[in-house]
């Protein structure tokens, strides 16, 4: 039988947070909450349809959000093999097109794409990484 509700909690340890954490995300509205017999429920169809749709959160044994635009400087790293340090300088240069986020930088796909495209064709890379 699959659940229909979760608890805050159950919410909160998904995704590696704190109490305080867990209850701003409640508070923004971005999934439907319920209160019964005066506790706050979570709906579990529209917390992962929320989940799928955003890119801050990560569950922390489970899939990663379906519908992943963003890139995270870390995600970068992870996929080029380079530091999260050498990945930044490229964004402060320029050479990486980013947006500032409540939760650090974020990089769109196609832009991180189409930059790594050129970036691997380059003499640079090919003689330094």
């Amino acid at each position: 039988m699959n659940k229909k509700s979760m608890k805050v909690k159950e919410m909160a340890d998904m995704l590696g947070l704190k109490k305080t954490d867990s209850y701003y995300l409640l508070h923004k509205g971005w999934f439907e909450v319920v209160t019964i017999q005066g506790k706050m429920r979570i709906m579990v169809d529209s917390f992962e349809k929320w989940y799928n749709s955003q890119t801050a959160y990560k569950k922390v044994n489970g899939p990663p959000p379906a519908n992943i635009e963003y890139y995270t400087l870390k995600d970068i790293s992870e996929i080029t093999g380079k530091s999260v340090g050498r990945i930044w300088e490229r964004v402060n240069k320029g050479q990486i097109s980013a947006v500032h986020t409540q939760k650090g930088y974020r990089v769109k796909k196609e832009d991180f794409e189409k930059w790594y495209a050129e970036y691997k064709e380059t003499w640079m890379y090919k003689c330094y990484g």
